[in-house]
């Protein structure tokens, strides 16, 4: 009796292991979902860092979602441009990210500020597709465990930064 969620569990992995586009799905779910919730977390100190006064990082953050409703509101065209090349815009949007962290304190802003709005979209987009490939009796087990891998993600990359960040620090 107690071993049947566990059962049900492992027959769930192994039913998106099975199913290659599912499985490429959930992992760029996470993978997205985990780095976009790191950077987030970090948004306050990456704005210090680039010269923003803390005091307008809340601001920041609302426009940042008032846009993104915006933009998800007409999301199935951005959604339709996006999604035909996901993987080369989330590496542009990356490296945008990155060069403006070089160009001060407005690029810098304004570099994660997109990167953020538009990965946020990508991830909607992309968990209501995987929603669409499980089959009923997998969804919610494979929801909670993605979610739960995020989570873990998440953790190991919170403990390397700060690992990084007290190994290194001036």
């Amino acid at each position: 009796e107690g071993h049947k969620p566990v059962k049900f569990t492992l027959e769930a992995a192994r039913y998106v292991v099975t199913k290659r586009k599912l499985l490429y799905a959930s992992l760029t779910l996470i993978s997205l979902k985990a780095m976009v919730d790191l950077l987030i977390e970090y948004i306050p100190m990456y704005y210090r860092d680039v010269g923003v006064q803390i005091r307008f990082v809340p601001l920041v953050l609302f426009i940042g979602n008032a846009i993104t409703i915006v933009l998800f509101w007409h999301g199935t065209k951005v959604a339709g441009l996006i999604k035909r090349r996901e993987l080369t815009f989330v590496a542009v949007l990356l490296a945008v990210f990155l060069a403006s962290k070089f160009g001060g304190t407005i690029a810098a802003a304004l570099g994660i500020f997109w990167f953020i709005r538009f990965t946020r979209i990508l991830y909607v987009f992309e968990e209501g597709e995987i929603q669409h490939m499980y089959i009923s009796k997998y969804r919610a087990t494979m929801t909670s465990i993605n979610s739960m891998v995020i989570r873990l993600v998440m953790a190991i990359g919170m403990v390397s930064i700060g690992f990084t960040a007290t190994r290194f620090d001036d």
